[in-house]
């Protein structure tokens, strides 16, 4: 007991001692909080980052591969493109042949009258083309290639 007062009570531990000691371990608390949240929030920005540049490589990847496929799928049709014009080339030069061989027989089958040369008659003319027509019609029906 204090003597000068003797009402007053000698205790140590008084309201403001408490109320500031409550009021410290609240700001405690928020400042822990606050590390945390921090600390969260850095974390997520790193995954999120580390996601982020992940999906970038994929998508890299992807582009890249899709790429590699528009090419090849071009370089497919350009190979078939060249392919389809040799063998029509070559089915042309062999047409052409054929025609060429065709028209060396015709030749060597059939021989024109001399009289049918030199501006003839209508009745000359007649039986020329006659003959030419029974001669064609003959070679057509019997030329094998």
């Amino acid at each position: 007991m204090n003597p000068f007062n003797p009402y007053r009570k000698d205790d140590p531990v008084g309201f403001w001692t408490i109320a500031g000691a409550v009021c410290l371990g609240i700001l405690a608390a928020h400042a822990v909080e606050l590390i945390v949240a921090a600390a969260t929030a850095r974390l997520t920005i790193q995954w999120a980052a580390i996601e982020l540049e992940k999906n970038t490589r994929q998508g890299e990847a992807e582009a890249r591969e899709r790429a590699r496929q528009i090419a090849a799928r071009a370089e497919q049709q350009r190979q078939e493109a060249i392919a389809s014009q040799a063998a029509a080339a070559k089915a042309d030069q062999e047409r052409r042949l054929a025609e060429a061989q065709k028209e060396a027989a015709w030749k060597q089958f059939y021989k024109r009258d001399p009289a049918c040369d030199n501006n003839p008659n209508t009745e000359t003319f007649t039986r020329c083309a006659n003959e030419h027509v029974r001669a064609k019609t003959q070679f057509e029906g019997t030329y094998r290639p």
